[in-house]
């Protein structure tokens, strides 16, 4: 028996091995680009939120500020009376 190489052997070994890692590369490489995306949106989403942590101190000295200065005139007030 003479066992040769045909163009059915190919594609079946094309169908049930190289065209399902190809599919897979594919989806591997999908994964990897949205892995690098949301790492980026993570970085921006921190440096953002870090901003408003100092957006927050910074208002929050300020309304402190204020009440210690309304505490100081009613206290003036409270002298005077």
């Amino acid at each position: 028996m003479n066992k040769q190489v045909t163009f059915g052997h190919i594609l079946t070994i094309l169908s049930i091995i190289v065209i399902p890692l190809m599919v897979w590369g594919v989806n591997v490489e999908r994964r990897f680009e949205q892995v690098i995306d949301n790492a980026n949106d993570i970085e921006s989403i921190t440096i953002e939120l870090n901003g408003s942590r100092d957006d927050i101190q910074t208002n929050h000295l300020e309304v402190m500020k204020q009440l210690h200065n309304i505490e100081l005139q009613l206290k003036d007030k409270k002298d005077r009376e």
